[in-house]
C-alpha cells in the first residue's frame, strides 16, 4: 500500500520541511562551534557576556503573532532551488536566503561562471570556490583553495 504524503499547501509541513533543510545545512558549522565553545570556554564567557544581556533582553519581549498565529509566522510558500537558496514567500514578497554548501560540479571547464561553494575537479585534484569566478583553479587563482590534492600513483 503506498504511503500517503502530507499536502504541500499545508503551512505546518513547509515550516517543519524548511526548519530541517537549515538545521542539516548549519549541522557541521554547529559542530565546529561547540567544539570551539569547549577549547576556548573561559574566554568566550567574558566576550558574550555582553551578547547574552542583549540576547535576554530580546527573549522577554513578547512574539507578535503574524497571520498564520504564533511567533509571527505566516508563510504563503517556500520555494527551494534544489541547491543553495529557499525562498520565503509572504503575499508579494519574496526573500530568498542562501545556505552555505559545497556543491561538487564535476570537471572544471573553461568559460563557466563558478559560485562560491562550487567544487571541481582538476588534474585529478579537487578545488573550493572561495568567490564567484570563472577562472582556472591552481596555484595562482586566489578564488580557488586546494581542498584535495592529487595523490601518487601506486607500484604496480
Amino acid at each position: 500500500m503506498a504511503e500517503q504524503l502530507p499536502a504541500l499547501d499545508d503551512p505546518t509541513v513547509l515550516v517543519d520541511a524548511f526548519e530541517q533543510v537549515v538545521r542539516n545545512a548549519l549541522a557541521p558549522i554547529v559542530e565546529r562551534l561547540r567544539q570551539s565553545e569547549a577549547q576556548h570556554a573561559d574566554a568566550l564567557a567574558s566576550a558574550i557576556a555582553p551578547l547574552q544581556k542583549q540576547l535576554d533582553a530580546l527573549a522577554a519581549v513578547a512574539s507578535i503573532p503574524g497571520p498564520a498565529g504564533a511567533n509571527g509566522v505566516g508563510l504563503d510558500g517556500v520555494d527551494y532551488d534544489g541547491e543553495r537558496t529557499i525562498t520565503l514567500a509572504y503575499g508579494a514578497t519574496r526573500v530568498p536566503i542562501r545556505l552555505p554548501a559545497m556543491i561538487y560540479r564535476g570537471v572544471w571547464l573553461a568559460g563557466k561562471q563558478y559560485e562560491r561553494g562550487d567544487c571541481v575537479t582538476v588534474g585529478g585534484s579537487v578545488y573550493h570556490a572561495n568567490a564567484d569566478t570563472s577562472t582556472r583553479p591552481g596555484e595562482l587563482a586566489q578564488a580557488w583553495t586546494l581542498a584535495v590534492k592529487q595523490g601518487r600513483d601506486g607500484h604496480r
